[in-house]
This record gives C-alpha cells, structure tokens and sequence, in this order.
C-alpha cells in the first residue's frame, strides 16, 4: 500500500464507495433503458398494426408509412445513450482500478481480480441491443412496405 495520509484514505475510500454506487446506477439505467426500449417498441408495432390502418382512414399513407420507424429511431437513440453510459462505466472502473491500486493488497481488488477477463454483462446486452436494432428496423420495413399496399 502507498504511503498516504489518514485524511486522503478517507476522502479515496469514500471517492471509492461513491463512484461504485455510480457505477450500480448506470447499470440499473442501462436495463431499463433496454426493458423499456422493447416495451415501447412493441407497444408500438402492436399499435401500427392493430389500428394504424383506421387512423389513416382519412388521414395521409405516407404518416402511417413513416410512423413504422418510431422504434427504430427511438431504439437506435437509446442505444447511444446506453453505449455513452457504458463509455463512461469503462472510465469509472479504470479510475477505481488505480484507487484499488492505491488503497488495496496487491493482487486483490475487484477491478483487479476481472482485468483480464471478458466482460461478459456488457458483451450480452451489446448483443441484445443488436438484435432489438435489427429487429425493429426489419419490422419497420416489412411494416411500411406492407401498410404501403393498402
């Protein structure tokens, strides 16, 4: 351990426990921004498809047509968002990875003890968000392609 005051083991401990909690909060949002992302894209396919073809009675195809890519654009957005926490998470860890450095026994730590294994987490809900990509964009075609016949 690094020769460090009293007062600075206190202030990086509790530096420490805060960025931890921050890290927990990100990755509670990054799954409800993907829970939520789905909910709300098939409430909105449902939607399209159960009445988009009534709304549009009087109304113009081309709105319906282009209301087949509301989950798209809105997954990709989330998406993004999702990614900039995961950026962030990456920088946090890093940071905490010195603290352990600084404040642990060598060898120990949880930055230290997962640093050369994969991330397993944040490589499946990369590969979710993928799939809800593809998926809503596939639906939104097959939808506008579809709806664009009657």
């Amino acid at each position: 351990m690094a020769d460090v005051t009293d007062s600075e083991r206190e202030f990086h401990l509790a530096e420490f426990a805060k960025l931890n909690g921050e890290i927990g909060e990100y990755l509670k949002s990054t799954a409800d921004l993907l829970r939520w992302t789905t909910v709300s894209s098939a409430a909105v396919f449902a939607w399209l498809l159960a009445q988009g073809s009534k709304a549009v009675a009087g109304g113009s195809q081309w709105m319906l047509t282009l209301a087949f890519a509301i989950p798209f654009v809105m997954s990709l957005a989330m998406a993004l968002l999702a990614q900039a926490q995961a950026e962030r998470m990456g920088q946090i860890g890093a940071y905490l990875a010195r603290l352990e450095a600084l404040l642990g026994h060598t060898g120990f730590g949880w930055e230290e003890h997962f640093r050369d294994q994969t991330p397993v987490t944040g490589k499946a809900y990369q590969r979710v968000w993928y799939v809800l990509l593809a998926s809503n964009l596939l639906l939104g075609l097959l939808g506008a392609v579809l709806h664009s016949f009657h």
